[in-house]
C-alpha cells in the first residue's frame, strides 16, 4: 500500500474512534455528578493518534469481519483503559506531569481527587463497552474481557508502570520488560480484540497474531528502547524539560514501532494496506 491509501485508511479508523468516543457519556453531563464525566471526557477526547483502536479495527478487517465498524466497542473499550492509565500516569504521586498533548492534565484541571476517579470510572465503562457490544457472541466478549483484564492488569499495564516508576535499573533487560509490559501489553491486546469477534482465523491472519504478539514488543518496542531512552535521558537532562526523558522515549517509541509494523506488514503481503 502506498503512503496515500495508508494515510487515507488510517484517518478513516481513526475518525471513526474519535465520532464513537465523542458520543460517550454525552447524555451524562446534567447529572449531580457531572463533574466527573466532564473529567473523563476532557482526557477521552484531548487527542492522540488512538494507535491502539485502530489496530483493533484494522485486525478486525483484515480476520474478516464484514463491517470492521462492528467492533467499534472492543476498538474503544481500549481507548477508554489506555486513557485512565495516562490520568493516573500524570498523578502527583507518579510522573507528576502537568502538560499532555499539550493542554493541561487532568489533576491539573480538575484536581488530583476528580482526576483519579474520573481513571477510576473509565475502567468499568470499558468493560460495559465490551458487555453491550451490539450482536456479539458471548465467547467473544468473554475472551475480550480476558484479553483486556490481563493486558491492563498487574502482570500487564500496571506492572510496568510499577517498573516505571521504581529503580530496578536500566540495564537492557529490564528496559525490555518494562516497554514489554506497560506499552506493549496493550497493543498486542488491541490485536486480539480485533479478532475476538471471530472464531476461525485464516492461517495468515493467525500469522499476523503471533507476529504482533511475540514480535512487536522485541522489534518495535524493546530493542530501540535502549537507544530512546539513552537519547532521551540525554535531551531531558540537557533541556531540563520536566518529564523530558520519558516524553521523549515514548514519542520515539511510537514513532519507531508504528514504522517497522507498517513495513514489515506491507512487505510480507500478511496485510493489504
Amino acid at each position: 500500500m502506498d503512503d496515500k491509501r495508508f494515510a487515507a485508511q488510517y484517518e478513516e479508523y481513526r475518525a471513526a474512534v474519535e465520532e464513537y468516543l465523542t458520543g460517550l457519556f454525552a447524555d451524562k453531563l446534567d447529572t449531580a455528578w457531572k463533574t466527573l464525566y466532564e473529567s473523563m471526557r476532557y482526557s477521552l477526547l484531548s487527542g492522540g493518534k488512538r494507535l491502539r483502536p485502530v489496530l483493533t479495527l484494522e485486525c478486525a478487517r483484515v480476520s474478516g469481519l464484514a463491517d470492521w465498524r462492528a467492533a467499534l466497542p472492543f476498538a474503544c473499550a481500549l481507548e477508554l483503559v489506555h486513557t485512565y492509565s495516562l490520568i493516573h500516569d500524570d498523578l502527583p504521586c507518579m510522573d507528576d506531569d502537568t502538560l499532555r498533548r499539550g493542554k493541561p492534565t487532568n489533576h491539573v484541571v480538575y484536581g488530583e481527587t476528580m482526576a483519579t476517579l474520573a481513571g477510576d470510572a473509565l475502567q468499568p465503562e470499558a468493560y460495559r463497552l465490551i458487555a453491550e457490544a451490539p450482536e456479539l457472541d458471548p465467547r467473544a466478549k468473554v475472551a475480550a474481557v480476558a484479553a483486556l483484564s490481563w493486558a491492563s492488569g498487574a502482570d500487564g499495564m500496571v506492572a510496568g508502570q510499577v517498573l516505571d516508576l521504581t529503580d530496578y535499573g536500566c540495564d537492557r533487560e529490564t528496559l525490555n520488560d518494562l516497554c514489554a509490559r506497560k506499552t506493549g501489553c496493550l497493543l498486542r491486546c488491541a490485536a486480539r480484540l480485533g479478532c475476538a469477534r471471530v472464531a476461525n482465523l485464516s492461517s495468515n491472519v493467525a500469522s499476523l497474531i503471533v507476529f504482533l504478539v511475540n514480535g512487536s514488543v522485541l522489534f518495535s518496542v524493546g530493542i530501540p528502547a535502549i537507544c530512546c531512552s539513552m537519547l532521551g535521558n540525554y535531551l531531558g537532562a540537557r533541556y531540563a524539560i520536566k518529564g523530558g526523558s520519558r516524553k521523549i522515549r515514548l514519542v520515539m517509541f511510537f514513532v519507531l514501532g508504528l514504522l517497522f509494523v507498517k513495513t514489515i506488514l506491507s512487505f510480507t503481503g500478511v496485510i493489504d494496506f
